[in-house]
């Protein structure tokens, strides 16, 4: 993982890297090293986390809700207008200037307005906020990008993740994906064989 993300580091590019494994196998215990070995380079990248829970079908975007709590200090008893106010903070506290694309960032919470809003628009201002808001940060340094769990993301962050890792842009983002080997059987293609994309598959360690 380290020899990927300092590749991608160097050339300045998006890389989705996978891993693969049956539970316990180890998924965690390697993203977890990986982040203890890359927190001290120079400069140090922003670390992103986001988990998918079994029920992540009834919540869309729970991954990505995830990092947004994080990042803003969110709680789930927050109102709405207290949400709007920590993610301006936030917006305005990374990325000076692109106060614009808080809307889009809320729209990860769901529509306002479920009646008037078209949902393939939503979506896309979505995807394009989300496209818009990591290469901003990643201009400033490397961004790492971890989502858990994601044989159970919903599909909407699945389609996500392989729209940014097939950016052009020229910035450091480096997406980790840990999955069980269940994510292959809803998207055979994942990853798409780009040069920009690895997947390991982790073996249990022999007895």
């Amino acid at each position: 993982l380290r020899h990927l993300y300092q590749r991608g580091r160097d050339e300045a590019l998006v890389h989705l890297v996978t891993v693969l494994g049956q539970p316990g196998v180890g998924k965690s215990r390697l993203l977890r090293e990986f982040l203890a070995e890359v927190r001290d380079t120079d400069p140090p990248p922003l670390v992103l986390r986001g988990r998918s829970v079994s029920f992540g079908g009834q919540i869309g975007y729970h991954a990505l809700l995830d990092i947004l709590r994080a990042q803003a200090g969110l709680l789930d008893t927050d109102s709405s207008e207290v949400v709007r106010d920590k993610l301006a903070e936030w917006l305005q506290a990374m990325l000076p200037g692109r106060e614009g694309l808080l809307e889009g960032l809320l729209l990860t919470f769901g529509a306002e307005d479920g009646a008037s809003a078209d949902p393939s628009q939503m979506r896309q201002r979505l995807f394009e906020t989300w496209q818009t808001t990591l290469t901003g940060l990643a201009a400033a340094r490397p961004v790492i990008v971890a989502f858990e769990d994601l044989h159970w993301g919903d599909d909407g962050v699945l389609d996500l993740i392989e729209e940014l890792s097939g950016g052009t842009e020229a910035v450091s983002v480096f997406l980790i994906c840990l999955a069980r080997p269940e994510l292959l059987e809803r998207r055979p293609r994942w990853g798409g064989g780009g040069r920009n994309a690895t997947t390991i598959d982790l073996k249990p360690l022999r007895v």
